[in-house]
């Protein structure tokens, strides 16, 4: 067993030279016969990564077992995938093409970006609270079925769903938006006097339309999370977000946690790494580190309301 030596750049307290947090570091397993190539594939990982990924690598499945008494892995890529722990997420290392798994001679940056979107789309259970955000750069893929997913099953009432979508098929008469704006006090009289019941989820929903949200930045967003969380009626505040904020990402920084829902077809797959790409070229891309892939499907299928990254 080896551990790469690539580090990238973190210090003592977690957050990169600038003060910013560094997105989150993932380790993964490379258990292959050929110790080289693993070694090789390790360096090659923690460099297109950026220090995101940290590999160790395994002669056999055996040194696996041995690591996983003391230690934990993310992911395992392994020429045995039926010989590790069923309690290990594990992928084929496969010198084959046309088998399932990831191919050994493929690129870096693809094998790179599988990895990445595996990790980041497994499946675990948590419970969230604070300010979340429920957004997509995939259309279709469930978001407002999450946002309502996330902010159900409380019967005390400490979640609150908040519709923040660009269009509503309801009509929305209502000037919270320009009231958080403005900081206009009585804002929380003038929320609870717009919340709604619909089938045992507490509803706020924001204006309607799309135009009316361009000038809310993620200081206005913040600033009404916090009058509503600093009261202490609620806990958990789910904001549905359209997807027409994708080209101003840094509304995102507003928010505790950022649920995205993904799909696994190339179409989504591609959609969702140019919108990696985007937020890494507008300077948000710490807001990787508050990012959850989540697949709604699971969700729906009863298997657990919060399916998420680790």
């Amino acid at each position: 067993m080896i551990k790469s030596s690539y580090t990238g750049s973190r210090d003592a307290a977690g957050v990169s030279g600038k003060g910013e947090p560094l997105m989150r570091k993932y380790r993964i397993g490379i258990c292959c016969r050929d110790m080289q190539y693993a070694a090789n594939l390790s360096l090659a990982l923690g460099r297109e990564s950026g220090g995101a990924l940290e590999a160790v690598i395994f002669s056999s499945p055996e040194t696996v077992s041995a690591y996983l008494a003391v230690q934990d892995l993310d992911l395992l890529l392994s020429e045995w995938p039926d010989k590790t722990a069923e309690t290990l997420s594990v992928v084929n290392l496969t010198d084959r093409a046309e088998d399932t798994g990831i191919y050994m001679y493929q690129s870096v940056r693809e094998i790179t970006q599988e990895i990445l979107y595996r990790v980041e789309s497994r499946v675990v259970s948590s419970q969230p609270s604070g300010s979340i955000a429920v957004f997509s750069p995939i259309g279709r893929s469930g978001k407002t079925t999450l946002a309502r997913a996330l902010a159900a099953g409380d019967t005390g009432g400490g979640k609150l769903y908040i519709g923040y979508e660009d269009y509503s098929d309801r009509p929305v008469h209502s000037d919270l938006l320009y009231r958080v704006k403005q900081r206009i006090p009585g804002i929380l009289e003038a929320a609870e006097t717009e919340i709604v019941t619909e089938e045992d989820i507490r509803m706020l929903f924001m204006s309607g339309m799309y135009p009316d949200k361009v000038d809310v930045q993620s200081e206005d967003l913040k600033w009404f999370s916090d009058q509503l969380l600093q009261q202490g009626k609620y806990h958990t505040l789910v904001y549905d977000v359209g997807c027409g904020r994708i080209g101003d990402p840094e509304v995102l920084s507003a928010f505790d946690q950022i649920y995205i829902p993904v799909l696994e077809d190339e179409g989504s797959r591609r959609k969702l790494e140019t919108f990696r790409t985007m937020l890494k070229e507008s300077g948000q891309e710490q807001l990787r580190s508050r990012m959850k892939m989540v697949k709604v499907s699971e969700v729906l299928e009863g298997q657990s309301c919060l399916n998420t990254v680790r």
